[in-house]
C-alpha cells in the first residue's frame, strides 16, 4: 500500500503532463463545428422599412484546428451582416454565401458551409405614418342605483401608426385592450394599453390612452298634483274625469332631478278612440325631459265619461 502512494507528487505531475500532451495532440487536429451567428441587416434606405421577419440567427459550419475553434467559441462573435443599401421596395431572395460570414483574422478558420437557412426572403416596403381613431373595448357596469353620466372619453381619440405602407393602408382603427369596470359607484379614470394590429414592424404612438367616465348615484323625486291635459276631446261634448291630476315619481342624477321644474313634466289623457263611448278608461301618458326616467305615476289610468 505504501508503494502506491510513494512519490505521489511525481506521479500527479506525470499524469498532468500526459493530459497536456493528449490535449495538445487532440486540439491540433482539424474539426468542423456548428456555430449559430446573429444575422443583421445594414444600410436600409431611409425611405424603406423591413416588412417581414427574418431569422435572427444563422447556423454555419466552421472548419479549423481544435485550439482555434475553442478560442472562437470563447470570443465575441461579429455575426453576419447583410448590406441592403442598394435594395428597393420589393421581396428579394438572398442566398447567404460563406464569404459574408466574418471570422477573426487572427484565427486560422474557414466557413465550411452555411447550414441553415441557406437563403432568406428580405421584404422591404415604403414607410408610412398616419392617424387612426381609437375604439374602446372597456365595458362599464355601474353599481345598482348608479348610472353612467355620459359616454366614456378617450384621450387622445386618435393615435399615430407607422410601418410598412402595404400594411398601414389597410388599418382603419386600433382597439384598446379589453377591460371590465364593474360595480362602479364613482367616476373612473386610468390608462389602458392599445392592441397593436397584426403585422410585422408596426408601431403605435402613444401605445396607451387615458380614459374617463362619470358615474353618479340615482335619486328619486315625487311631484304631486300634476295636472292632466285632455287630448282629442270631442267637439261640443263635455268630458268628466275621475281625477284631474296625478302624482309622478321620477328618477335620475341629482343635478338633473333637482333643477327639473313642474312645467317640464307633461301628463296627458288621450281620448282619441273613445269619442263614441259614454264611459271609458285610458292610460295616463307622461313625457319627461331627456336624462330622467319615470318610476311611477299614480293613478296610471283614469276613468272618464263623455256627455
Amino acid at each position: 500500500m505504501g508503494k502506491i502512494f510513494s512519490n505521489i507528487g511525481l506521479k500527479i505531475a506525470a499524469l498532468f503532463l500526459a493530459m497536456l500532451l493528449w490535449f495538445h495532440a487532440t486540439t491540433d487536429r482539424i474539426f468542423v463545428y456548428d456555430f449559430e451567428l446573429p444575422l443583421v441587416l445594414s444600410g436600409i434606405p431611409s425611405d424603406l422599412i423591413l416588412a417581414s421577419e427574418i431569422p435572427s440567427k444563422v447556423k454555419v459550419k466552421v472548419r479549423g484546428k481544435g485550439k482555434q475553434l475553442i478560442k472562437y467559441f470563447l470570443s465575441d462573435k461579429e455575426g453576419i451582416t447583410l448590406d441592403v443599401s442598394k435594395f428597393r421596395a420589393n421581396e428579394i431572395s438572398y442566398t447567404i454565401r460563406p464569404e459574408v460570414v466574418t471570422l477573426p483574422k487572427d484565427l486560422s478558420l474557414e466557413v465550411a458551409e452555411v447550414d441553415s437557412p441557406k437563403w432568406i426572403k428580405i421584404q422591404l416596403d415604403y414607410s408610412l405614418e398616419k392617424e387612426i381613431p381609437v375604439r374602446s373595448q372597456i365595458e362599464l357596469i355601474p353599481q345598482s342605483g348608479y348610472v353612467q353620466l355620459d359616454s366614456l372619453k378617450l384621450k387622445p381619440e386618435k393615435v399615430s401608426i407607422s410601418g410598412p405602407r402595404t400594411l398601414v393602408r389597410k388599418i382603419g382603427w386600433v382597439d384598446t385592450e379589453r377591460k371590465v369596470l364593474g360595480s362602479l359607484s364613482t367616476s373612473a379614470s386610468g390608462s389602458i394599453p392599445l392592441i397593436i394590429p397584426e403585422g410585422f414592424n408596426l408601431k403605435l404612438l402613444p401605445s396607451k390612452v387615458e380614459y374617463t367616465v362619470g358615474v353618479e348615484k340615482l335619486v328619486t323625486k315625487e311631484f304631486s298634483q300634476v295636472k292632466i291635459d285632455l287630448q282629442n276631446v270631442p267637439v261640443r261634448r263635455k268630458v268628466k274625469v275621475q281625477a284631474e291630476s296625478v302624482s309622478v315619481i321620477i328618477q335620475g342624477v341629482s343635478q338633473q332631478v333637482e333643477k327639473l321644474d313642474l312645467d317640464k313634466i307633461k301628463v296627458s289623457l288621450n281620448l282619441g278612440r273613445s269619442t263614441r263611448q259614454r264611459r271609458g278608461k285610458s292610460a295616463v301618458q307622461v313625457e319627461l325631459p331627456q336624462g330622467v326616467e319615470l318610476v311611477k305615476v299614480q293613478p296610471d289610468s283614469i276613468e272618464f265619461t263623455i256627455e
